[in-house]
């Protein structure tokens, strides 16, 4: 096989980097229009299942980034490769992800009462994708201060304490996602890396804002009663994102 020129390689160089560069752009733009999907839809409706199906796509997008080397622990968004949590930020999604959150949450509460009658297996399946991939795209945004700074904080604790709490009235709800093996990754686990996320934050967010709050809801003692009861059945990441949350 023929070698190339210098001046042959160079132009085959260009012509590579330049097809990068409009793979990256065409990517981006189609993360962007992923990430302008979501919004406030009625639960189990068409609009909020594809939203669910967006929201995966954008969580295994985010996870990818979250592994990409950064200068350092404290580097903003804007300071590193995570192009799906800025572009949340961004487009004023951040918030929205946590009220339809709540609100998913508080849904769910109300069906368990009335035993799930009425809910199909596939749709089941949409509120797992939903509730994990929402998981993933939140708890990487709260690693960074600009994303805490941003968040309605009295919300997001006022969530936290209300998954715990539910948790310490129905063991029985813990039970089940034990006896599926999927506690590590839902809610009432991930709440407390979002408090560890606030805690390591607490000088820039500013601590007389959040902790009369906290210590209403009690969120220490609630994140203690839940490691008593079920510390040996999470996976050591979240067991000690979780202590350290207390320890902070």
């Amino acid at each position: 096989m023929p070698k190339l020129s210098n001046s042959e390689s160079k132009y085959e160089t260009k012509d590579e980097m330049g097809e990068l560069e409009g793979l990256s752009e065409r990517l981006q733009s189609d993360l962007r229009r992923n990430i302008r999907v979501i919004g406030s839809f009625p639960i189990l409706s068409d609009s909020w299942c594809g939203m669910a199906e967006t929201l995966v796509r954008i969580a295994n997008v985010s996870a990818a980034e979250a592994k990409l080397p950064k200068v350092s622990d404290s580097s903003t968004l804007w300071e590193c490769e995570e192009v799906a949590l800025r572009f949340v930020l961004e487009d004023g999604k951040l918030n929205l992800c946590l009220r339809n959150l709540v609100e998913f949450k508080e849904f769910e509460r109300s069906q368990r009462e009335l035993g799930n009658s009425g809910i199909r297996q596939e749709l089941m399946m949409f509120m797992d994708k939903f509730e994990t991939s929402l998981g993933v795209i939140l708890q990487n945004a709260w690693f960074h201060v600009e994303a805490i700074q941003t968040t309605d904080l009295p919300l997001l604790i006022n969530f936290c304490a209300d998954v715990l709490q539910n948790c310490m009235d129905h063991p029985g709800f813990v039970q089940e996602r034990i006896d599926l093996n999927v506690l590590n990754k839902k809610q009432e686990v991930l709440v407390m890396k979002y408090i560890r996320c606030i805690m390591k934050q607490i000088e820039e967010v500013g601590e007389d804002r959040i902790m009369p709050l906290m210590k209403e809801r009690k969120i220490f003692t609630l994140i203690l009663a839940f490691l008593s009861s079920w510390a040996e059945n999470m996976d050591v990441e979240n067991l000690t994102v979780s202590v350290e949350g207390i320890n902070d």
